[in-house]
């Protein structure tokens, strides 16, 4: 989990620019499903606060919203946590985790938290397609 440090917070551009290399392939700064992305990598930065990420990003408060709430109801998002470790490394990000979190924010995927995993399903009915999970004690990462 990240706590909000606005200390060192990438400016939009910078992170705009990150998603673009995540996936070269996004059609416009228009497009929904970079909008996502930048509020997921943001969230980050700024923390998951609605107001926060729609002042930061300049996006409408109702979008802004409707991905807070997908987010929060998978426990990726609370109060000023940001779960992120999953995909954020120093220096690195897992792609395929943080496009999954771009998905649970547009609604495409749905994601909880179990005993140390992000599980991400194809819908409520539980049928886990990703499963990550952390052993701290071991300091080892698995993607199952």
């Amino acid at each position: 989990m990240t706590r909000k440090d606005t200390s060192r917070a990438p400016d939009i551009m910078a992170i705009k620019q990150m998603v673009r290399g995540i996936d070269p392939d996004v059609p416009d700064e228009s497009d929904p499903g970079f909008q996502a992305a930048v509020l997921v990598l943001a969230a980050v930065s700024v923390g998951p606060l609605v107001n926060a990420l729609s002042d930061f990003t300049g996006y409408d408060e109702e979008f802004v919203s409707e991905i807070a709430a997908r987010m929060t109801a998978a426990g990726l998002w609370s109060n000023n946590v940001v779960c992120s470790r999953h995909w954020l490394k120093p220096g690195a990000i897992n792609r395929v985790l943080f496009m999954s979190d771009v998905m649970v924010a547009q609604g495409l995927l749905v994601a909880h938290l179990a005993m140390g995993h992000v599980i991400y399903d194809l819908s409520a009915s539980g049928r886990a397609i990703l499963d990550w999970t952390t052993n701290e004690s071991a300091g080892v990462d698995t993607l199952q």
